[in-house]
């Protein structure tokens, strides 16, 4: 760890336990994004039992008109974070997934316009009652960073 990061991580873990709301942890987000000096965090909740609406939570640092594009468009169903993400166990790094098939890469072209993040890595959350959850980070970092 680099000399204050124990300090910074104290102050993060912190500003976590006190957010009592997703506006809250969202302001955590984007405070985490400006230390580290990440392109995003996002937190989203992808099946909660008994939740009454399609992705009941959702904690992003993402520009507010991707937000709305991504959601409008239903890009839940075709984005290969979310595909991968919620059928896998292990952290998925953005550099390993599939950006031959049109789709994937029209995706990805969007996504890089609204600043999104050139490299990612998500990992899938599951709870033990059947929770199932997506916490990714992104940076603009060549592959090798």
């Amino acid at each position: 760890m680099i000399a204050g990061d124990d300090d910074r991580y104290e102050e993060i873990v912190t500003q976590i336990g006190a957010a009592n709301s997703l506006a809250q942890m969202q302001d955590v987000a984007a405070g985490i994004c400006r230390a580290y000096h990440l392109a995003n965090i996002a937190y989203h909740a992808v099946y909660l039992p008994g939740a009454q609406i399609f992705n009941p939570i959702l904690v992003l640092t993402y520009e507010s008109e991707w937000i709305e594009r991504y959601k409008n468009n239903d890009y839940f169903k075709i984005d290969p974070v979310v595909v991968s993400g919620t059928k896998g166990f292990l952290p998925l790094d953005w550099a390993h997934l599939d950006r031959d098939n049109d789709v994937a890469r029209d995706f990805f072209a969007e996504a890089d316009r609204f600043a999104v993040g050139w490299q990612g890595m998500t990992w899938p959350v599951r709870g033990a009652g059947g929770e199932r959850t997506l916490f990714t980070i992104t940076a603009n970092m060549s592959v090798p960073e």
